[in-house]
């Protein structure tokens, strides 16, 4: 034989019977105890429910709380992303009416990522992959019918130190302490940005001039950098 539990909306709407027969909340807790024992409400509930009844607040189902976050369909958000995959989480979230972090946990629970200011799956959906294939198809008639591909121009950056003297190899046996800083923390740094066009260089700049310039001419840089023209 199944033993009968009844749930708070049950109790609740017990509560409403015996307040509009015009019993007391005290009345109602005592009668909920003979007949449902631990299950029953706490009596510090039934005077609160009684206080709504009261304020004609008849809704027995538990209300949204402002601070509980708003839930949302999946499907809500991909259509977002479907319609501007660059907008940004605080945007989403505005139109979601939901926090920053709960488009952020969604976003990972659908396995997409931001590449290059756009969100996109981690794995590739059936129509992207055809997508890329289709492309590089047409890259490839492309460059049969006509080569481009040498144009192609790419730049890369490297960060070089302008102090950089040889380190030396002796050492003390039986001697610990701090290793020897081979840089001054004041040493100069410069960019040296380098443009590739298929396997020559294109272009080259530094982010340096005048003093530091000349020096490194003095050390044979500029050397390295006709060297790399001349690829």
């Amino acid at each position: 034989m199944s033993i009968f539990v009844p749930n708070k909306v049950y109790l609740r709407g017990i509560l409403l019977h015996y307040f509009i027969q015009k019993k007391s909340a005290a009345e109602a807790h005592r009668i909920l105890v003979q007949t449902y024992g631990d299950n029953a409400l706490s009596d510090t509930t039934c005077r609160d429910w009684f206080r709504r009844f009261k304020n004609n607040d008849f809704e027995l189902e538990d209300k949204e709380r402002s601070g509980a976050p708003k839930k949302f369909q999946d499907k809500e958000l991909e259509q977002l992303l479907d319609e501007d995959p660059s907008q940004t989480l605080s945007e989403l979230g505005k139109i979601l009416q939901v926090d920053e972090s709960t488009v952020s946990k969604r976003l990972k629970g659908l396995g997409m990522i931001q590449k290059q200011g756009h969100w996109v799956p981690y794995e590739l959906k059936p129509r992207d992959v055809e997508r890329r294939f289709g492309t590089c198809e047409l890259l490839l008639q492309r460059q049969k019918r006509k080569g481009f591909l040498h144009r192609i121009v790419t730049g890369d950056e490297k960060w070089i130190h302008y102090d950089n003297p040889k380190p030396t190899f002796r050492r003390s046996i039986g001697r610990r302490g701090s290793p020897r800083k081979i840089c001054s923390d004041n040493a100069t740094n410069f960019v040296l940005n380098a443009s590739y066009k298929s396997a020559n260089c294109a272009f080259l700049r530094t982010s340096i001039n005048g003093e530091i310039g000349d020096a490194l001419q003095e050390r044979g840089l500029e050397a390295l950098f006709l060297h790399i023209r001349r690829i």
